[in-house]
């Protein structure tokens, strides 16, 4: 089953234990990069518009290594402003509809899914962050390179 595919059912399926069984059923690496991407606190990626772009024919399974070097270089500022643009215009021409909404909402940290982040540690124990301490920033614990 497709990542958005995945995703739609979880957001038609009513009840938390019910989204929890459906995430343990498809549990796989390409799920879990983009739960974590999309809902470890760690992660931020500094964009709020995005280009429009007119769909192509590409699922986002078949880049998902490539959306990984593209959000790790949203993450670490490497990429900002118009060139931060551009990554994701360049990133996203290729893909298909539904996976491009799905990379917006990735950048924009919510699926719409109609989960949330103790939904995906209760499915899948340790993949996300647990709430950092108070002062964090003391501790380089919670950097994500």
């Amino acid at each position: 089953m497709k990542l958005t595919e995945i995703i739609n059912l979880i957001a038609e399926t009513p009840g938390k234990n019910d989204k929890v069984d459906i995430l343990v059923k498809y549990d796989s690496y390409n799920l879990r990069t983009i739960l974590r991407h999309a809902y470890d606190i760690r992660y931020v990626y500094g964009v709020k518009k995005f280009p429009n772009v007119i769909a192509g024919e590409v699922d986002l399974e078949d880049k998902i290594e490539e959306l990984e070097i593209l959000l790790k270089s949203l993450h670490n500022r490497t990429v900002t402003g118009n060139a931060a643009r551009d990554a994701i215009y360049n990133y996203t021409m290729f893909l298909n509809e539904e996976s491009q909404t799905l990379v917006k909402n990735i950048i924009l940290r919510d699926l719409r899914a109609g989960f949330s982040a103790g939904t995906i540690n209760k499915a899948m124990p340790g993949l996300l962050s647990e709430e950092p301490p108070y002062m964090r920033c003391l501790s380089g614990e919670w950097m994500v390179e």
